[in-house]
């Protein structure tokens, strides 16, 4: 989440916008008739849960030039990309990495690249939370785009490969992104780096984590394409939501048969856009807050949030359907549990998705890793 985003904001103002807000959208999830305004609300209010729920605080750690890619590292380089001065946090957590390519956002999305000898880290950012048009590029035009699919055609050896619209629309933001001083594009800078003892990590965590693998995926792609080779292309990943089919799982599977996609089996996010994943939602936080026992409206009968947790699985494979039958799939994960923050603990909208928030947030995925936690800059 972005660094922005701390603990002041949990006062008494914001936390009755965000039970004012979550209240009147899951309320009027079953008064609306059509698909589109029930992903909406229900993706607009997670939105507005997660943007509430997560924070970061202030811990020191020391790299050298020697470590390995490890999970520690790409979490914080994870963390250090939400921030607008990245220079100064590397300096003081990652010791030894300069950043060598640093652009302007386009439409929401950015990334940089940061050297230490031959060795090259992608750091790509996940969705911004404050209230502007970059974060509508990242939320609805990105994250909740995912009712069409796009074919993609950077695969090594399998055909009718898809990712979602969002995802399309963000990697081909990332292409176009030109550094600040040179003007160069990620790839233009990547190919005049780039040497065969090079090593490089592609990493990201929610949205940036998804865009990792849809990069790395074009990334293998073009060097294989060009003939250029170098020693070592890790991806490493935290609370990524699926960006394409089982094809394209497939295909990255193969290409990076040790990449290491960490999902927080608490955490909702990874669990979109995979239609069971989603339709289990209801199973999480037990026993309390338990989605089967939080009511969200009585028309006829009550219906609870594990009910509207169903009617979105229905809702995702009828998209499924409408592409082909073009199934949403996880890579190959690594999953891991975080335990619930016993902060949320009654039966309620707001503990169920303040709980959400919690589990999602990039502090939680430091914490688990080893990865230093720090304040805003």
């Amino acid at each position: 989440m972005n660094l922005k985003i701390n603990q002041e904001h949990n006062n008494s103002n914001f936390d009755s916008l965000v039970k004012e807000n979550s209240l009147n959208s899951i309320k009027n999830l079953f008064v609306t008739p059509r698909t589109a305004g029930f992903m909406k609300q229900i993706l607009s209010y997670l939105f507005v849960v997660i943007f509430y729920s997560c924070n970061s605080s202030n811990q020191n750690q020391d790299r050298s030039d020697d470590v390995p890619f490890t999970k520690a590292m790409a979490c914080t380089f994870s963390e250090i990309v939400y921030s607008n001065t990245p220079d100064s946090l590397l300096k003081q957590y990652l010791p030894g990495w300069k950043i060598a390519w640093n652009p302007e956002a386009v439409n929401g999305n950015y990334a940089f690249a940061a050297t230490n000898n031959n060795k090259i880290v992608i750091a790509i950012r996940g969705s911004v939370l404050q209230f502007d048009k970059a974060a509508f590029d990242n939320w609805i035009r990105q994250d909740f785009n995912i009712a069409e699919q796009k074919e993609w055609v950077f695969t090594d050896s399998t055909s009718d490969a898809k990712i979602s619209q969002g995802s399309y629309e963000a990697w081909e933001n990332i292409q176009i992104l030109k550094d600040k001083k040179t003007g160069h594009s990620l790839w233009q800078f990547l190919d005049s780096t780039l040497i065969s003892n090079s090593s490089l990590l592609i990493t990201g965590h929610s949205l940036g984590g998804n865009l990792s693998t849809v990069y790395g995926s074009w990334l293998a792609y073009q060097l294989k394409k060009q003939n250029k080779s170098i020693k070592k292309i890790q991806v490493i990943t935290f609370a990524a939501p699926a960006a394409g089919n089982e094809v394209f799982a497939k295909d990255f599977n193969t290409k990076f048969p040790e990449a290491m996609l960490i999902e927080n089996t608490n955490d909702i996010v990874p669990k979109f856009p995979v239609a069971n994943a989603v339709g289990n939602l209801g199973e999480l936080f037990k026993p309390k807050p338990d989605a089967s026992e939080i009511e969200i409206a009585k028309i006829i009968i009550s219906i609870n949030l594990a009910t509207v947790f169903d009617g979105l699985k229905l809702t995702l494979q009828g998209m499924e359907v409408y592409n082909g039958n073009s199934v949403y799939t996880q890579p190959k994960v690594e999953k891991i549990t975080i335990k619930l923050s016993g902060l949320h603990n009654e039966n309620t909208v707001e503990d169920f998705f303040s709980e959400a928030g919690y589990q999602h947030g990039v502090k939680q995925y430091a914490v688990a890793v080893g990865a230093p936690i720090f304040k805003n800059p």
